[in-house]
């Protein structure tokens, strides 16, 4: 059965005037539209060339904060803190390609928008122009304005979507992955052995049927696993978006009517369906449940399997048009992180309960944003050597 999005997803003015026209909001034929002028720049084989132009990225990233740590073993990070800029500027990448250059981010991370009408009227002036100066040199996607096939304001407000609106969700992620594996330091050690075993410095990401590039797209390895763990286990909201249906439904024993609008507990979902916590088990199995974290268990699923058990990109034709350069960057992420370094939590707090993690969540954020320093240890061992 369709779904469908209420107007301005029952946010208010405010929300209507950063993003009222991006496609996340749209139905219908306008979704469509806006759907198909993005989803060439975001689609598998354009995240897949951007291995090279990430894996330098990410390597900037490392040793940045090694430089700013002024040593290489036991430096210590604020895990969603260091992981805010990496993604925005990944991200960014692939919305406007080398047009990006660090001015320009430097520009863009600037013309944040904030609550009252003056600064909100200058952020949409200022963020229109910064789009078209980039677009001059870019081209991308800006075509189908030029061609009439999407508005002006559908275009910028959907980038708007892209950029900022996910700031929170990757940085969240990225930092939850640290804290995952920091935790369970039996799958980190596992997860390295992989790479290690998989992947060299002398075959770089991007280059077509090398040893690195090979591993990162499949997805029979504990990398894919432990992305899809850590995301069921600590999704980056509590609760989707409003959607409704253009029919009524029969759901559990309760009628829903058609056009009210709905909310899925998201974590909810992810954890405590039966799927996660079997009544009885297989010979051998491990005792483990929808709270744990268990990167093994996706490996004798496929993802039919857990498609309604858990949430992660959204479900149906209107998934999360930046999937496939979320799944590489988590990836490259994990790659370029757990070949350097060993990480470890570095005094956790048991303030709230979140799976099997005992971290402090911020509570200033509409995002599930973990509060929790990490500490940064190198490893010895060389690329390439198992």
């Amino acid at each position: 059965m369709e779904h469908f999005k209420p107007e301005n997803a029952c946010m208010g003015h405010y929300f209507s005037r950063v993003m009222g026209e991006a496609m996340g909001v749209k139905n219908g034929a306008i979704w469509k539209s806006i759907r198909r002028a993005f989803d060439p720049y975001f689609s598998y084989q354009s995240a897949m060339g951007f291995s090279e132009i990430f894996t330098t990225e990410l390597r900037k990233w490392i040793d940045g904060m090694t430089s700013q740590a002024g040593q290489t073993d036991g430096f210590i990070v604020e895990a969603t803190t260091a992981c805010t800029i990496l993604p925005f500027k990944l991200i960014a990448l692939a919305c406007y390609g080398p047009a990006m250059t660090d001015k320009q981010l430097n520009r863009l991370y600037n013309v944040l928008p904030t609550t009252s009408k003056k600064e909100m009227d200058t952020f949409e002036s200022e963020w229109k122009e910064f789009n078209l100066s980039v677009m001059r040199e870019a081209k991308m996607i800006y075509q189908a304005v030029l061609a009439g096939t999407i508005t002006e304001a559908a275009w910028l407000q959907s980038l708007d979507e892209i950029l900022f609106t996910n700031l929170d969700v990757t940085s969240a992620i990225l930092a939850f992955l640290l804290i995952n594996l920091s935790i369970n330091q039996a799958v980190q050690s596992e997860l390295r052995a992989e790479i290690l075993q998989n992947s060299s410095r002398f075959n770089e990401p991007g280059t077509e049927g090398s040893p690195v590039e090979n591993y990162i797209r499949r997805t029979d390895t504990l990398l894919e696993y432990t992305c899809l763990e850590s995301g069921r286990l600590c999704p980056a909201v509590w609760f989707t978006l409003p959607e409704y249906t253009g029919a009524d439904i029969d759901i559990g024993g309760y009628r829903i009517k058609a056009g009210t609008n709905c909310i899925i507990d998201w974590a909810r979902l992810n954890t405590e369906s039966p799927l996660w916590n079997p009544e009885k088990r297989h010979p051998g199995e491990p005792e483990v449940n929808g709270r744990m974290f268990y990167p093994q268990r996706f490996q004798s699923m496929s993802t039919t399997t857990y498609r309604w058990s858990m949430l992660r990109f959204g479900l149906g034709g209107r998934q999360c048009i930046g999937k496939n350069f979320a799944s590489r960057i988590m990836k490259q992420f994990l790659l370029e992180v757990l070949t350097r370094y060993r990480v470890e939590l570095d005094g956790a707090r048991p303030v709230k309960q979140w799976g099997t993690i005992n971290v402090e969540l911020r509570d200033d954020r509409f995002t599930v944003m973990p509060k929790q320093n990490v500490r940064f240890f190198e490893v010895k061992e060389e690329m390439g050597k198992s």
